[in-house]
């Protein structure tokens, strides 16, 4: 327990404060992809119809909503930029960057919540509109965006106000980093823009992309027919992928051509055949064992009176025979090349070896906190569901991390990377209890396992950690 607090203490900030505005920021970014508005309050009290015919009223407040969630949006990104570069006047940037914005928006996105509740009462009703205290009462589950973006900005003001009076320090920074001293020029400035890249502006790089692709062409009516945008819905996981490794590959120029060719070499036959078996292994083990059971129940209890359990039945594969769940392989090999064949060896050399393959799940982690899905979550939902993803990032990072540094290449953690995501993308939505926490914990069991019993070794660190390798 000793070893394990002090290394949670070793991958925090080395002013442990900054994890206020940390996750102030976090928050604040977030919060724009959540559900704002009490939406249902308001066509409960006819404020905004729900109806076809007269849909008009719930169209412009969406619109309104969606236009000053923008500033909220730009904020975040300027959080995220004065964590890495505050600059001479943090405090500037902070106020003028980052908080303005934020209660601007939050001002008129308020004020239009409560000028259509006023609608409401009359000059008889001396208490103010019902619909009020309605909001009031039901923000904790109905809005979850305005409550995070609200948390997010306390907590920024909160650090500002200990970073005027000299009370902590920016830019962000973990206590006893590593300075290569081999003579390489150091690389890391060009590591932290990608970093900052990928938690940040790359939604907004790929959303221009996409525009300047089917956007433009669609308002033109050259190739704007339905079946082309369709088309190019189902192709859309390959240009992410796409995207995602020339983004990465250009941020870091030479030194990260050389590292994605070192990391493509071909591994022995017999890995890439592990790769495939472990997520396999893995997402059936429940299934296999609540039938189990069930077989045995049957066969005790109802054998000869009701038909036994199907084994098939207990596997949800109710995507499977749609052809696009092939295309989230591009997705897999991606995000392997950027994140366990790019960054993983940049955090090696930093970092160390279980601080740098931590702080790889954790960048993996944050990246997909813009990207993930919060519908019909309350705040509360929405706090577990970005644990879950942390935590389920982390475990399934160390697992391709050992795969990666274990066998020199990327190829087979691409794999199980891939063959993971086709298994859960033939799953309808993820709904139950314990959807998340079950893979969860048993790519985090066979994390431990692999580590504890397989360590790597110094040799197979070092040969990853040099990015410059011959492939």
């Amino acid at each position: 327990m000793k070893r394990f607090a002090e290394f949670l203490r070793s991958v925090i900030p080395a002013d442990p404060y900054q994890l206020i505005f940390l996750v102030g920021v976090v928050f604040l970014f977030v919060s724009p992809r959540l559900p704002w508005g009490p939406l249902k309050i308001l066509e409960s009290s006819n404020l905004i119809s729900s109806t076809q015919g007269g849909g008009d009223s719930r169209l412009e407040f969406v619109r309104f909503m969606t236009t000053w969630l923008y500033p909220i949006i730009f904020a975040g990104l300027a959080g995220y930029c004065v964590c890495l570069w505050p600059g001479k006047t943090p405090i500037r940037r902070i106020l003028w960057a980052v908080c303005l914005p934020t209660v601007l928006s939050l001002v008129l996105i308020l004020h239009k919540y409560f000028q259509l509740a006023r609608t409401a009462s009359s000059i008889f009703e001396l208490h103010g509109s019902p619909v009020v205290f309605k909001i009031y009462l039901n923000a904790w589950k109905l809005s979850p965006g305005l409550y995070f973006c609200a948390v997010g900005l306390v907590l920024i003001l909160v650090y500002t106000m200990r970073l005027a009076l000299g009370l902590t320090s920016l830019p962000l920074s973990l206590p006893n980093e590593l300075v290569p001293s081999d003579g390489n020029p150091d690389s890391w400035p060009q590591v932290r823009l990608l970093i900052f890249v990928l938690v940040g502006p790359l939604f907004l790089i790929a959303g221009l992309f996409v525009f300047l692709l089917v956007g433009i062409p669609y308002i033109s009516s050259m190739t704007g027919s339905p079946v082309f945008v369709a088309a190019f819905a189902k192709l859309a996981p390959v240009l992410d992928a796409a995207l995602l490794v020339g983004i990465s590959v250009y941020i870091l120029g030479k030194q990260g051509r050389d590292a994605a060719q070192a990391s493509l070499r071909l591994p022995e036959p017999r890995y890439a055949v592990l790769g495939v078996l472990l997520p396999l292994a893995l997402s059936s083990l429940f299934p296999t064992s609540q039938y189990l059971i069930d077989r045995a129940h049957w066969a005790a209890h109802d054998f000869g009176k009701l038909a036994p359990p199907q084994f098939f039945s207990y596997f949800d594969v109710t995507n499977a025979q749609q052809p696009w769940i092939l295309l989230t392989v591009f997705g897999g090999f991606a995000e392997e090349m950027v994140f366990r064949g790019l960054l993983l060896p940049n955090f090696l050399r930093r970092f160390g070896l279980h601080r740098g393959i931590f702080l790889t799940g954790i960048v993996w982690a944050a990246v997909h906190f813009r990207s993930d899905s919060y519908s019909g979550l309350s705040v509360d939902g929405v706090l577990l569901h970005l644990a879950n993803r942390v935590f389920l990032c982390l475990a399934l990072n160390y697992v391709f991390a050992w795969m990666t540094l274990r066998w020199s290449s990327i190829i087979p953690a691409a794999i199980a990377h891939s063959t993971w995501n086709i298994l859960v993308s033939m799953q309808q939505k993820i709904s139950e209890l314990w959807d998340w926490e079950r893979p969860l914990a048993l790519w985090a069991i066979l994390a431990y396992v692999l580590l504890r019993f397989w360590p790597i070794t110094g040799e197979e660190t070092a040969a990853s950690a040099r990015a410059d390798a011959n492939p």
